[in-house]
């Protein structure tokens, strides 16, 4: 049967469509043969190849996908070449990727099996997951510590007055007037924690971010009202702020709350070492490459270091839980950071933390530019 040169144009026309169609999907897609080496390829394929090796959009074809793309000697654990999915934090790093192998018709070539490798990156959609979750958690324990605290305030209340009454009535020489003081002392720190946990209820702050805040006044007051501590701890702070005034809007006094919280536990991880240093810095962000509400004029940055002790691997993902801390009891209630996190949310802005064991800790908080 004779082939006609507009039919052969169509089959052309075609198959470009389609091989458009494939180096438009953002997730790599390879084909590989038994002996995994690469037939055909979209450019997102050839893009993460890139990150390794220097090799042109045609030069892939006939090498080892796990040397080129996986950059290893021998294949990866769970790649078998037969049809299977399986999650991987190896592949890439800080990357969790999905890894899906579908067996496709035999080559016409050479009559072997085949098998389309297609490659899905999760991260940001776990991370969105794990976001949306310590949200309803915090919904749900805002609730129920609201009513926690509310039956605890009127008895607190009441041990606290007759407490200074007592006091006040003790002679200096009575042996039990230290015993008094220890129960105000007590009595006061439990009312701090019913405090905290209204905070985090969101009784005591049900406004609305409602004024331009300058990022770089909060900054220099939360560091003046921290002089004494970061003297007595020997920590140095190095800035490195903006000309122009970081404009956010929200509420002055809840913001000052996120930088005491962030400040203080810096400084309590650095005083047990006897020095250590804290830099702060403020910078614009068109793109922060994180999932919060979009903002046309850009995000602030502030990134909060210090050289303390580091979180542990196993703790990084639970700090920002109400009531979970890495203190000694009597030290911390575990409610700083979730208050933080909260407070943040409100403001439409997001709190990203890396640390590593002895390493130190960078926090890092977004915040919508507002223009005024």
């Amino acid at each position: 049967m004779q082939v006609m040169a507009s039919d052969i144009k169509f089959i052309e026309s075609l198959k470009k469509q389609w091989l458009s169609m494939i180096d438009a999907i953002d997730d790599p897609l390879v084909i590989l043969n038994k002996n995994f080496e690469i037939i055909r390829y979209n450019k997102s394929y050839w893009k993460n190849v890139s990150k390794n090796f220097d090799l042109p959009l045609d030069g892939l074809k006939n090498k080892k996908c796990f040397e080129v793309f996986a950059n290893r000697k021998s294949p990866c654990l769970n790649c078998h070449l037969k049809p299977s999915s399986w999650t991987t934090e190896t592949l890439f790093p800080n990357e969790i990727v999905e890894v899906t192998i579908h067996s496709i018709e035999s080559d016409t070539d050479t009559k072997e099996g085949l098998f389309v490798v297609h490659y899905k990156f999760l991260t940001e959609q776990i991370h969105m997951r794990q976001s949306l979750s310590h949200a309803d958690k915090l919904s749900a324990l805002g609730r129920m510590a609201s009513g926690v605290a509310h039956e605890l305030n009127s008895p607190l209340a009441a041990i606290l007055a007759f407490t200074q009454v007592l006091i006040e009535e003790t002679e200096s020489s009575d042996p039990h007037k230290e015993d008094l003081v220890q129960i105000e002392e007590g009595a006061r720190r439990c009312k701090s924690i019913v405090e905290d946990m209204l905070h985090l209820a969101h009784f005591e702050r049900n406004q609305k971010p409602s004024e331009a805040v300058d990022l770089k006044k909060v900054v220099q007051n939360i560091l003046r009202f921290l002089e004494h501590p970061l003297r007595k701890a020997h920590v140095t702070v190095q800035l490195d702020l903006p000309d122009e005034s970081p404009y956010v809007w929200g509420i002055p006094s809840q913001l000052e709350q996120v930088f005491l919280n962030m400040l203080s536990n810096a400084i309590y991880s650095m005083e047990k070492m006897g020095n250590g240093a804290i830099e702060i810095s403020i910078r614009k962000e068109t793109d922060p490459q994180i999932t919060i509400p979009l903002s046309k004029e850009g995000y602030w940055q502030i990134h909060i270091s210090d050289s303390g002790e580091g979180i542990n691997k196993e703790d990084l993902s639970k700090i920002f839980e109400p009531f979970y801390t890495t203190k000694p009891v009597g030290e911390g209630t575990g409610l700083g950071l979730s208050i933080s996190y909260s407070l943040i949310k409100e403001h439409k802005g997001y709190i990203g933390v890396q640390s590593e064991k002895d390493q130190g800790t960078t926090f890092t908080i977004t915040l919508p530019i507002y223009a005024l």
